[in-house]
């Protein structure tokens, strides 16, 4: 069986190769064939077609060959349903490990025809349907576990359309060179930030924040209005603007070496929960890594620099050359 479905593999690798980003459905690529439904109703054909041979009825023929007709025609509309569209991708947002990632893929009308009930199938069988307007385009995010830190890359898919009858299902296969960055699952319980690297005392500072309203003082050039007490200004005639404070952001050096007594992949977990940690908590933070070091800073390019350093980070501990 496992080499049946080896081949089977290799097959689909050679008649549908990985493209680059986009793809266009052309009919070698394009595959139908009946449904139950349709089986069901070529069932009725068959005893109708043996009913007006065996009666020699006119009408029996006329009924037989409209259900052909109609057969035929569901059957082209079904095909045309897929044929010349252009399926493109876009870039996949990061998640965690355990989570799933959402691979969007955009579906263009590309011979203005609109396309109804067209499905998009995961290798776990997962299904996410659409329709694609005339000279138009649609958004389907298929969904992929993600069991590993790392590159996730989009695994070969299936399309496929039953409209508008269900009597047919044609589909083919997208193989579009795509991938989503996996981080590391955050350790559930981790231990507070490392103390002993903070520096701050904790208390309030004064300035421009927007925490905790701390009082006025007297107008300087280049204030923002928005700052202006307008209401003292009214009733004393003197300009003042309003300070406020907020807590003084600890600074935290998140090192790979503290972390001798776990393996790769508990260090990664308690590295990305402590990012996560101080990002919520307001703090300055630095990551050091064998072969890699970002200098403190906070922020959302600041935290996805740091993440996808942890995804990246070789399985065997050790620094890429």
């Amino acid at each position: 069986m496992k080499p049946l479905r080896q081949r089977w593999q290799d097959f689909l690798s050679r008649r549908h190769p990985t493209e680059n980003q986009t793809l266009t459905l052309i009919h070698k690529r394009i595959y139908i064939i009946p449904t139950g439904k349709g089986l069901g109703f070529a069932l009725l054909v068959a005893i109708s077609l043996i009913g007006a041979i065996n009666y020699q009825l006119s009408l029996g023929f006329f009924f037989v060959f409209l259900l052909v007709g109609l057969a035929l025609a569901a059957l082209l509309h079904t095909y045309a349903a897929l044929l010349g569209l252009e399926i493109a991708t876009t870039p996949a947002a990061p998640v965690f490990a355990g989570g799933s990632a959402q691979f969007p893929l955009r579906l263009n009308d590309g011979s203005e025809r609109e396309r109804r009930g067209v499905v998009l199938v995961s290798p776990a069988g997962e299904c996410c349907e659409a329709d694609v307007p005339l000279r138009a385009q649609a958004t389907l995010a298929l969904r992929i576990p993600a069991a590993r830190r790392g590159r996730l890359t989009l695994p070969r898919c299936r399309i496929e359309c039953r409209t508008p009858s269900g009597w047919f299902v044609a589909w083919s296969y997208v193989a579009l060179a795509g991938d989503c960055l996996v981080y590391p699952q955050p350790e559930a319980d981790a231990p507070p930030l490392p103390l002993g690297a903070q520096n701050g005392s904790g208390g309030m500072q004064a300035g421009f924040g927007d925490d905790d309203f701390a009082g006025l003082r007297e107008y300087q050039p280049g204030d923002s209005p928005r700052r202006i007490a307008w209401k003292q200004l009214a009733r004393s005639d003197q300009l003042l603007s309003k300070t406020f404070q907020s807590p003084l952001a600890s600074e935290v050096i998140l090192d790979w070496d503290t972390l001798a007594g776990l393996d790769t992949e508990a260090r990664l977990s308690r590295l990305t929960a402590w990012i996560l940690r101080a990002e919520a908590g307001g703090h300055r933070y630095a990551l050091r890594l064998p072969g890699f070091f970002r200098a403190l800073d906070l922020g959302a390019a600041h935290r996805a620099a740091c993440l996808a350093a942890l995804a990246q980070f070789p399985a065997d501990g050790e620094p890429a050359p």
